[in-house]
């Protein structure tokens, strides 16, 4: 479980409640483990999540994102933050070329 600081407390809870094999690090730490790595932040904050791991660590990894695009920026209801003519998908392979991404709904 990754998160901006390696001593996230929801993420020190989740890795308690799942034993010896759950760890967490920061994004970086995450994104360097695994082989598949999952994006599930906001749908806008994705980008930015996504370049604190170094490109170089996200070069041979599997991307699948999974992210809650709703902007709430406005108020209710909400508006989609990506829709129509692009995805956050595309947008996310735009900025890391080399990253197989896999976006989900």
């Amino acid at each position: 479980m990754g998160s901006r600081t390696a001593t996230n407390e929801k993420a020190a809870a989740w890795v308690q409640k799942n034993g010896k094999q759950a760890s967490q690090g920061t994004f970086t730490d995450a994104a360097a483990f695994g082989e598949i790595v999952f994006n599930c932040t906001h749908g806008v904050d994705s980008l930015a999540a996504l370049i604190l791991p170094t490109p170089i660590i996200l070069k041979t990894k599997f991307l699948l994102i999974l992210p809650m695009l709703f902007d709430f920026s406005k108020g209710m209801p909400p508006s989609l933050s990506v829709c129509n003519t692009d995805s956050l998908g595309e947008q996310i392979q735009r900025a890391f070329p080399e990253v197989k991404v896999v976006q989900t709904h």
